[in-house]
This record gives C-alpha cells, sequence and structure tokens, in this order.
C-alpha cells in the first residue's frame, strides 16, 4: 500500500512540477520510482548520512536535503521513463 501511495505523490510532483524539470512516462514508471527511492532510502542513505554527519551538523541538517536530492538524480539515472533535469 505503501509503494502504491509513494507512486501517487511522484506522479503528483512530477505533474506540479513538470515544465520545471520533473518527467514522468506514466503510472508503472512511477511505481518503479517508488520502488527505487525505497531501496535507495533503505542502502545508500544511511550511509550516506553517516559519511556527512560533519556536514550535517555544520548545516544544521540542511546537508540533508542534498543527500535527498542526490537520492532522486541516482533513481532518474536508473529509471526509464523517470527524468529529473536540475539539482
Amino acid at each position: 500500500m505503501k509503494l502504491i501511495v509513494s507512486a501517487l505523490a511522484v506522479l503528483v510532483v512530477a505533474y506540479l512540477f513538470e515544465g520545471h524539470g520533473v518527467y514522468i512516462a506514466g503510472f508503472w514508471s512511477a511505481l518503479w520510482v517508488a520502488l527505487a527511492l525505497a531501496l535507495l532510502n533503505l542502502t545508500f542513505k544511511p550511509i550516506f548520512i553517516i559519511l556527512t554527519i560533519p556536514f550535517t551538523l555544520v548545516t544544521f541538517g540542511l546537508f540533508l536535503l542534498v543527500i535527498n536530492a542526490l537520492i532522486i538524480l541516482m533513481i532518474s539515472g536508473l529509471v526509464g521513463g523517470f527524468a529529473v533535469t536540475g539539482f
């Protein structure tokens, strides 16, 4: 159920930012994006957080936004039918 809700959220975000560099081909692409997002958040995000603790502390947690953006860009490269053209 969480995967379907995440896929719908991806579709809504792609619709809202359609002219601003976010493209999604359809629901199946959004489902793959949601699955990839869940897997990358489970595996890579904790590693990135641990490696960047000094930056996160200095920026009072704002560096976590950079980590999230990097994960989204990684998904853009992995999933066909999904593209993000900016940071």
